[in-house]
């Protein structure tokens, strides 16, 4: 049914009055409404122009839509393709299981180990071996020095007494501890290429694992055998497909992130399934790095508990009141408060705690959330590479046994980070000023009520998809939510029509805030005070050396355990319901997607490239070429392909340079070019650092979206930005003044 509008241009207000002649309202795809016009005739004439024009609108409209239309059936023709070819993959290969043989060497002898289940034409034979290897030494043919304690193994195939050398001979490093029983355990794993074509083994036929050491003691191993192991020749081109198509689902935002991590992570099983290397379930779950996944489960607990108080409220209005009005100054203490903190509670502990609050203060100051949370999770990020406990890569390689006990410690660890540190926040504190030279630049472009209207919009919204209607109940709630929607749409549109923007000084505006936003519940605050107390503790015990005893992720659920014996709270789902399970999902799946390519060999390819170049570098410049190519390869990856798994490759490499004899280069200078370059390449995308994805995270909670591309073009650059810093600090100071 249309409606009859009419518009009196002479109201008092000089905005259009607009008077419903109709109870009923009409849908955006009824029939235009007849209107009525009274006032000036240049008012008229432009408004019988703009109806004029309205049929060529909405054939522009009808053809955008059929647009919206193909690319949607295209989408799920895409996914669809996708999950058939997982699916097919899944259900015609088994899961890949190999049983371990348990065996010894003896000095001056040689083992001879048959490999099981080789009854088919074969190329190449996998090996996993594990026992007291030593640390960043893969295996290799060419002959170890005699001093090096080592193990040497080949493949024959044997008939009768006349056996054949079938595989080149490799030869895996030893420990130099002088009990080998004492040392830790280390899992290598190598391809034994096969020489010619090994026919169809029958009878008397075998191949044979022959191991020979040169230690004078028994060498205990557990040894694998992989009769069809994966061809990387394949897996590479494939894997880097895979990420390939997990940026454009992210960047073009053809599905929900979380959604497409799901995608990518299945697809890339699906690929390891049909190369014949299914893992099984349990491997899959020993991928995902469950104690990421309780520091930030236990930290959001606390932080939906905490938020009941009003103490985000109130922090936002004192740091209102303390920056006496002066925005872009609140911002930068903001930015560095967080830099400091990072370094010692780490940098997905403090912006689940900081973001809700710059939130609210940004909500009442009608600043723009979105590049005030994406400058403080790059100062976050830069401050947490400070100390061993700052940022997950870091803790990755002061856990590490060898480094650990090669002269790197808590103490110069901060104390060699410390100015990269220190310039990279100088830098990048000039970066954002450049880039938003005044505070207007931070602001929202319309009134602090405006904002607040779709800020609030967001959230009915919201609570009504969260609904999944099985009762009338629950339909009628929905509907009920769905209107109230709409009416406060409508309220949008009438404040935006008069666009009324109201300025007043700081001492008004403040007293607003504080009658407005104060502490809810005092005794919910006390109980929260001390369960965070509690966990800050174990925060900092962790930080020095000897005394930790708990991890991280357990500090954290301890503490969320306290809290809700403490609060008492009936309503458990309630709790439940505000933990963002989405970004734990996209957490998950992306430790198993970036697993799924280091078994595909992408990241080992880039370790081998870094390892090769460094090699044919002359002795003069070998150590600013090393430390340069780990910084800013460690850097560009960890951006693209998140900081954790690209530290965990790339240890290995700085450990294998270290012990390289004929390289002769200093553990740690390239200990620290690591530290810098994972924690500062970080901060180039949206899933380069935890971080980064817990704020996207809590921002879209509260009704504010950072997209990829976004965070992309504002973070990138400040990345380039620091690893030059970085570049030039490890060059003075490892290279000039060799301060190792």
């Amino acid at each position: 049914m249309s409606k009859k509008i009419k518009f009196d241009t002479k109201s008092a207000d000089g905005h259009p009055k607009i008077n419903d002649t109709d109870q009923q309202t009409s849908e955006p795809n009824d029939d235009l409404p007849q209107i009525e016009f009274d006032g000036d005739d240049e008012n008229v004439a432009s408004r019988k122009a703009r109806l004029a024009v309205q049929p060529s609108m909405d054939s522009i409209s009808s053809q955008s839509t059929r647009g919206k239309v193909s690319i949607h059936w295209i989408k799920v023709a895409i996914l669809f393709v996708i999950w058939l070819i997982y699916a097919s993959a899944i259900v015609t290969h088994e899961e890949k299981v190999m049983n371990p043989v348990l065996t010894g060497v003896w000095p001056k002898k040689t083992k001879r180990l048959e490999v099981p289940h080789v009854d088919v034409v074969k190329k190449s034979i996998g090996i996993h071996v594990m026992g007291a290897f030593r640390e960043g030494h893969d295996a290799t043919t060419y002959v170890p020095n005699k001093n090096e304690p080592y193990i040497s193994m080949h493949l024959e195939l044997t008939k009768s007494d006349v056996p054949e050398t079938i595989s080149q001979k490799h030869y895996l490093l030893l420990n130099t501890d002088k009990k080998l029983q004492y040392s830790p355990v280390m899992k290598k794993s190598f391809v034994m290429e096969l020489n010619g074509v090994i026919s169809k083994i029958a009878g008397e036929k075998s191949i044979a694992l022959v191991m020979n050491t040169n230690v004078a003691e028994v060498l205990t191993m557990k040894i694998w055998f992989d009769p069809s192991p994966l061809d990387k020749s394949l897996g590479i081109p494939l894997g880097s497909l895979v990420l390939l198509f997990l940026y454009i689902l992210i960047i073009w935002e053809f599905v929900n992130r979380t959604f497409a991590a799901v995608v990518a992570s299945t697809l890339a099983i699906g690929i390891l399934a049909a190369l014949n290397a299914r893992p099984s379930l349990l491997t899959i779950m020993s991928w995902v790095d469950v104690e990421t996944l309780m520091l930030l489960f236990g930290m959001m607990i606390l932080v939906s508990i905490l938020s009941e108080s009003g103490i985000f409220d109130y922090l936002a209005v004192l740091a209102y009141e303390l920056s006496k009005g002066n925005l872009f100054g609140l911002i930068c203490v903001l930015c560095l408060f967080t830099a400091v903190l990072s370094a010692f509670l780490d940098n997905v502990t403090m912006m689940l705690l900081g973001a809700p609050v710059t939130i609210r203060l940004c909500e009442v100051c009608n600043l723009n959330p979105v590049p005030v949370l994406m400058s403080m999770v790059i100062y976050s990020n830069i401050g947490a590479a400070l100390t061993p406990v700052g940022d997950p890569p870091n803790i990755l390689i002061m856990t590490n046994h060898y480094i650990n006990t090669h002269g790197v410690n808590f103490g110069n660890f901060c104390l060699h980070m410390l100015p990269a540190v220190v310039l990279g926040i100088i830098s990048t504190f000039v970066h954002l000023r450049l880039k938003y030279p005044k505070i207007r630049d931070f602001m929202n472009k319309q009134s602090v009520e405006i904002e607040a209207l779709k800020h609030e919009i967001q959230v009915w919204e919201k609570a009504a998809q969260a609904i999944t209607p099985s009762t009338t109940d629950e339909e009628i709630v929905q509907n009920t939510l769905h209107k109230k929607a709409k009416a406060l749409k409508q309220k949008l549109r009438e404040l935006e029509a008069k666009a009324v923007f109201v300025t007043t000084d700081f001492q008004t505006t403040l007293q607003y805030m504080k009658n407005t936003y104060s502490i809810r519940n005092k005794v919910l605050l006390i109980k929260s005070t001390v369960a965070f107390v509690f966990v800050l503790f174990l925060f900092c015990l962790h930080a020095v050396p000897h005394l930790h005893h708990l991890s991280l992720g357990w500090s954290a659920l301890v503490g969320a355990m306290l809290l809700l014996i403490l609060a008492d709270e009936e309503d458990i789902e309630t709790v439940l319901s505000r933990v963002e399970w989405s970004t734990l999902l996209f957490f998950a799946c992306l430790f198993t997607l970036m697993e799924s390519l280091t078994e595909l060999g992408l990241i080992e390819v880039l370790g081998n490239l870094c390892v090769e170049i460094i090699s044919t570098v002359t002795p003069q410049y070998r150590l600013l070429v090393a430390v340069l190519l780990i910084l800013w390869v460690s850097g560009i990856a960890s951006a693209f392909l998140a900081n954790i798994p690209v530290t965990t490759m790339m240890v290995k490499i700085v450990i294998s340079l270290a012990q390289n004899d004929e390289l002769k280069l200093p553990l740690t200078p390239l200990v620290w070019a690591l530290a810098m370059g994972a924690c500062f390449g970080g901060n180039g995308t949206l899933i380069g650092a935890s971080a980064n994805v817990v704020s996207s995270g809590v921002a879209e909670q509260h009704g504010y979206r950072i997209s990829f591309l976004e965070f992309f073009f504002f973070g990138f650059p400040i990345m380039i930005n620091t690893l030059v810093v970085a570049s030039l600090y490890l060059f003075i100071a490892h290279c000039l003044w060799e301060w190792h």
